[in-house]
């Protein structure tokens, strides 16, 4: 997948996604290099199991924190549960600033099943409805290849592209969808810093870093 030109800071990063919601789709430009940045006509995501490096997390002595979602839960339309867990984690300041950029979701109850989460009609649905009322996912979710690959393939109409064993990829045709859906979660976050009062000291860094793990999911 293509995005165009890398952009140069947190704040472009969010007006290039900001402002495509205003601007039409244009042509497909051939594929470049992984990670370059134009607007594609469709969407590639590698979800590849080779491995990619790490990020940690930015919050002091901060470990990675698994937002585990149980099976039970979903298939039970459990939403309003996950998301007062989900909730919690944003109601103060020290709170969004502790889980800042640390949240890896897991799936419990699915190890059985060969479908990639976002082909499970349950799993993409009940986070599309949880979407709605708890948006933040851009500051919460740990900005690694495979947690934002596993978010905007369950936010956006997708299909498997079939690769070997290794890879995991997921095809979205529809471009605008994409570009819409990362709009909304840019505008959540920005909404939530404002309220939240953060310091640039810890947007900056952590828009950097979502700008980061795009770019090592776009083929």
């Amino acid at each position: 997948m293509t995005l165009g030109l890398a952009p140069n800071s947190l704040v472009d990063f969010m007006r290039m996604m900001l402002s495509s919601q205003n601007d039409p789709v244009g042509p497909a430009e051939t594929r470049k290099t992984r990670g370059t940045l134009s607007q594609p006509t469709e969407w590639i995501l590698d979800r590849s199991l080779y491995p990619v490096p790490t990020m940690p997390a930015p919050a002091l002595n901060a470990a990675p924190i698994d937002f585990v979602i149980q099976r039970e839960e979903i298939e039970a339309g459990a939403v309003g549960a996950f998301v007062d867990r989900l909730m919690r984690l944003s109601d103060t300041q020290d709170k969004c600033i502790g889980a800042m950029q640390r949240l890896d979701l897991v799936f419990a109850g699915y190890e059985g099943d060969s479908r990639e989460v976002h082909q499970i009609p349950e799993v993409f649905t009940f986070m599309r409805v949880a979407n709605t009322f708890w948006p933040y996912w851009l500051h919460f979710l740990r900005p690694t290849p495979d947690q934002l690959a596993v978010l905007i393939l369950l936010l956006c109409d997708s299909n498997l592209v079939q690769g070997d064993k290794l890879r995991v990829q997921g095809r979205v045709a529809d471009a605008q969808q994409v570009w819409d859906c990362l709009g909304e979660l840019a505008r959540a976050a920005m909404t939530l810093h404002a309220g939240m009062r953060l310091s640039d000291k810890h947007v900056r860094p952590m828009i950097q870093r979502i700008a980061d793990g795009i770019g090592q999911i776009v083929i």
